[in-house]
């Protein structure tokens, strides 16, 4: 029987390959998303202590400079935890970008992934007749040889 070979195995690898290529990029930006939503996390932790310490502020008495810098201080932090949700939701659009491309880089690898499977049950099947085909001369010979009085050996 002749070996099988996939004329498009070649195709086949870089396919594979691009899938893993995809596989590595959504890693990396599920890894990045992590930690933006972190950072999110941390910016809206500073933001609570921050306000609280600003109700404990007004408790006492304070000049109108405190005052307006602890607003002031306030006020910054919720810019940042804006940024950060601002941050998160960039990172959900690249992870599911990610995500897109890996599942069209799968399709195309097990689109050939397929056809190498058909191709090799149709050699399988092919290489099958033959014997079955050999083996069906080799029994009509014995058959003819027996017949003919000539006997098996």
């Amino acid at each position: 029987m002749r070996k099988f070979t996939f004329n498009l195995e070649a195709v086949r690898s870089l396919r594979e390959q691009a899938e893993t290529q995809r596989k590595e990029e959504l890693a990396h930006e599920l890894l990045r998303h992590a930690q933006t939503q972190a950072e999110l996390r941390r910016a809206h932790e500073s933001l609570a202590d921050a306000r609280d310490q600003g109700t404990r502020l007004v408790a006492r008495p304070l000049s109108g400079a405190d005052l307006t810098l602890q607003q002031a201080f306030v006020e910054r932090l919720e810019r940042e935890a804006v940024q950060a949700h601002h941050g998160v939701a960039v990172q959900e659009q690249v992870v599911e970008r990610r995500r897109e491309a890996l599942v069209g880089a799968s399709r195309d690898r097990q689109v050939l992934d397929r056809l190498r499977e058909r191709r090799l049950r149709e050699h399988e099947e092919e290489a099958l007749r033959r014997e079955e085909g050999v083996l069906g001369e080799i029994a009509l010979a014995v058959h003819r040889r027996i017949t003919a009085g000539g006997g098996l050996g």
